[in-house]
């Protein structure tokens, strides 16, 4: 009796505990980054006694993240509780048909009542079952973590997380018997165990890819199939190649779903500074480098380095700024941009039209994360002083009917200095 509630006991623990310490790491985690934010918004918040800058959007964001305000508190207890319940059952029952094999296989111990098979002698359905749920626990485990990371934990997220658990213990008996059609009892020496193993938890990781194999294996007529050749024309910037990011930092960022180049040149650059270690600026800079990235391609991104353009805004002074505008260097960026065009006929004869490098520059600083990080840019060269100035703020213009878009203002023929506001000037000041 006493050995029976010691199992109980055990796998209630490993099925209860975790996802109670995972709300409560939450709960930590969102009071700590509250702080953050409180003192970030001295600097970015709205201050209708200095320079009359509007709210900036980044900021807000960020706030309307982590401070709920059209509730008067987050997600209760019952929440939680309710939520949780299908998957505290699913894992208790695999808790204990797990320490059962682990104390009859592992240390001989007979326990009559709980498992018909004796001594190591299980079915293999049962070794699969336990296997894909040891990779499903790891996926888990690991979603949880980034989902507190980018504090998007919620109820939800123990109904998918009971659901992806469950559909890779399924997936996993259906396509070890569908397509090895194994049966019966494995010997543990037996080659081919260790092939079982090894699947079932691939299996149990990674549910998604196992059920587009068994639909392809299906032989489903009339169903819709991807391209695989598509893939081939097509691969991921990884976000090493950024001057700064590291093998580590790269892992670190994975956390926080941001696995390409793409990735980080549309993240919030704030909202990155709550949630990670690494400073504002450092941030500020990855950012604006990846969005160069983003927009010229690696191949491209190689040849500005040489030309002292590292960011995108750095392509913007080089070629809209008179203070940096030169015809020569103008015509290095429109080699740097139009090298990947086989088709640019003044590419070949060696003439570059300086008009186009500049149309082709605009093209690519309308993008909205531009425009975000610019107004990013411009408020904190205002707290630093006129002398720090190096962009000018954007400004809403009238494009067609009663629809605005946002624009960079004119360069000034003076850097730092706008003719129109003075160098005062902030966001709102521009507007229209």
């Amino acid at each position: 009796m006493i050995e029976v509630i010691a199992i109980l006991l055990t796998a209630a623990f490993f099925s209860v505990v975790p996802l109670m310490i995972l709300v409560a790491i939450r709960e930590s985690v969102k009071r700590q980054r509250q702080e953050t934010i409180k003192n970030l918004e001295t600097v970015f918040a709205l201050r209708s006694d200095r320079n009359r800058e509007g709210p900036l959007p980044s900021f807000e964001f960020v706030k309307y993240k982590y401070f709920l305000k059209e509730r008067p508190r987050d997600f209760s207890w019952l929440h939680w509780f309710v939520s949780s319940l299908p998957l505290v059952a699913l894992t208790f029952a695999l808790n204990v048909i797990a320490l059962l094999i682990l104390l009859r296989a592992g240390f001989s111990l007979n326990i009559s009542w709980a498992i018909p098979w004796p001594g190591d002698q299980a079915p293999t359905f049962v070794w699969v079952m336990l296997c894909a749920y040891s990779g499903g626990y790891l996926f888990m485990a690991r979603a949880f973590f980034q989902a507190i990371n980018n504090f998007d934990l919620s109820p939800l997220a123990f109904i998918g997380a009971f659901i992806n658990l469950l559909a890779g213990i399924v997936l996993s008996v259906v396509f070890m018997y569908g397509t090895t059609k194994l049966s019966g009892v494995f010997d543990l020496d037996h080659p081919a165990f260790f092939v079982v193993i090894l699947t079932a938890f691939a299996i149990g990781y990674l549910p998604q890819v196992t059920s587009r194999n068994i639909l392809l294996l299906s032989q489903i007529h009339d169903y819709k199939r991807e391209n695989a050749e598509t893939y081939k024309r097509f691969s991921v910037v990884p976000t090493e190649v950024i001057d700064g990011i590291d093998t580590i930092i790269r892992d670190r960022l994975s956390d926080y779903h941001i696995v390409s180049v793409q990735n980080l040149a549309a993240a919030n650059p704030l909202m990155l500074f709550v949630e990670t270690p690494y400073g504002i600026y450092q941030i500020m800079d990855w950012v604006a480098q990846a969005q160069l990235c983003c927009s010229v391609g690696p191949d491209s991104l190689v040849a500005l380095w040489r030309l002292g353009i590292r960011t995108i805004f750095d392509l913007e002074r080089a070629a809209l700024d008179p203070a940096c505008k030169h015809p020569q260097l103008l015509k290095a960026i429109g080699a740097a941009l139009f090298a990947a065009s086989p088709s640019n006929d003044q590419q070949r004869d060696g003439e570059i039209d300086i008009d186009a490098v500049v149309a082709d520059v605009l093209l690519r600083l309308q993008d909205p994360h531009v425009l975000r990080l610019r107004e990013l840019y411009v408020r904190v060269e205002n707290c630093l002083g006129p002398d720090a100035r190096r962009l000018p703020a954007v400004q809403t213009t009238p494009a067609s009917g009663t629809h605005r878009r946002p624009v960079t203002k004119p360069w000034p023929a003076r850097l730092g200095l706008n003719s129109d506001n003075g160098p005062g000037n902030g966001l709102a000041q521009t507007k229209q």
